[in-house]
């Protein structure tokens, strides 16, 4: 039963620890093998219009308006007007990622406490501790989910419509018990490790060319990196290109997902270099974790009780929207390196070796095994 998930500590020596593993590697290849790679004709239209928006930021646009192009040209019946909204939207989710991502890494309980009290923001003690049970048991089967597999997810969604917290029972020492639960889970979800195994299946089929072309960093250009490979990822989730990643998505979650995606990249190639300790990589993707929920939950917050239920989906979906991430961001990148040969405007990248990604994400993965949290 969903109200009975735990989170505890096991040893990776222990029988059940590395059948855990074993099922959770089986199950993230078969979701990610589901919505593999763009096709060959995906990724040439990815590279063509990503190369034709930098030609635009080099004759001057901004990148607001280049983004608002590519949301008008992506979707149907938009106006400029429009895509310009989202271009904000999706600037302010990056601005609001680099925040609270820095601020995670410093104390992430803090970080967790501040956005608790946000989404508490104009509810009723009842409402708060409905909220933050619900929030517990979705975080938390979502990432039994992802470790296991083989669970119903629609049996899930009905146990957590089902749990409930009464006027009377709803005092303030529940009110706390349930939010401290709460954070718990969010913090020791684990929610990255799926999506790092998601990015090492996706790059192990990378050629020596691709990956010459992406993983790049772009120093003062990173903002506007980020921006155009969000807003590109956007139009295309709305449209439905990627199975098994939520259409709804509003624009700020997609823009946490692409930066996120490119901060845990970079802690993978860290750690392949040997410039970052594993358990300290270890404890930044807790925190980057930490972060995408909070992005999610707090829009569901927003929007009422009921839709507190998303948020199980949405978690769910972290693996194949990060791969979604990386193949959007990746194809920028190629576009990226192709267009600064003709242009002195853009700061040299630096590639990132796809083999120093690959060699982290395998040391952290190896590393979790033997922490591995297990949801009972």
């Amino acid at each position: 039963m969903v109200k009975n998930y735990k989170c505890r500590n096991t040893s990776a020596a222990g029988e059940k620890s590395i059948g855990t593993k074993e099922r959770a590697e089986a199950h993230i290849v078969k979701e990610v093998s589901r919505m593999r790679t763009f096709t060959k004709e995906q990724s040439q239209a990815l590279l063509n219009q990503a190369e034709e928006m930098m030609k635009h930021m080099e004759e001057g646009q901004s990148v607001r308006d280049v983004m608002a192009r590519i949301y008008v040209e992506n979707l149907d019946e938009k106006t400029m007007s429009q895509g310009q909204m989202m271009a904000d939207a999706i600037i302010q989710g990056i601005k609001d990622f680099d925040s609270d991502y820095q601020e995670a890494q410093g104390d992430l309980d803090r970080f967790i406490r501040k956005f608790q009290d946000k989404a508490d923001d104009g509810k009723s003690r009842e409402e708060r501790c409905n909220y933050w049970l619900k929030t517990a048991a979705a975080v938390s089967a979502a990432a039994l989910a992802m470790k296991e597999g083989g669970i119903d997810e629609e049996e899930i969604m009905r146990e957590i419509e089902a749990l409930a917290v009464t006027k009377e029972e709803a005092t303030p020492e529940r009110e706390k018990e349930l939010r401290d639960q709460a954070r718990e889970a969010i913090k020791q979800s684990g929610i990255m490790l799926g999506a790092l195994a998601a990015q090492a299946e996706e790059l192990e089929g990378v050629s020596p060319d691709e990956a010459a072309e992406m993983l790049l960093v772009f120093g003062n250009q990173e903002m506007e990196y980020r921006a155009v490979a969000a807003m590109i990822a956007y139009t295309k989730i709305k449209k439905g290109e990627f199975e098994n990643v939520p259409v709804e998505m509003t624009a700020a979650q997609v823009a946490c997902i692409v930066c996120a995606e490119v901060e845990q990249t970079r802690i993978a190639e860290a750690v392949g270099k040997g410039s970052l300790a594993v358990d300290v990589a270890a404890a930044l993707l807790n925190a980057l974790g930490a972060v995408v929920i909070a992005a999610f939950a707090i829009s569901l917050a927003a929007a009422g009780l009921e839709f507190v239920l998303n948020l199980f989906p949405l978690i769910l979906a972290v693996p194949g929207c990060m791969v979604v991430g990386a193949l959007v961001t990746h194809g920028v990148c190629r576009a990226w390196k192709l267009w600064k040969k003709d242009s002195r405007r853009i700061a040299e990248g630096t590639a990132a070796a796809v083999r120093f990604v690959l060699d982290g994400i395998k040391a952290i993965l190896s590393f979790a095994a033997g922490l591995s949290l297990i949801h009972i």
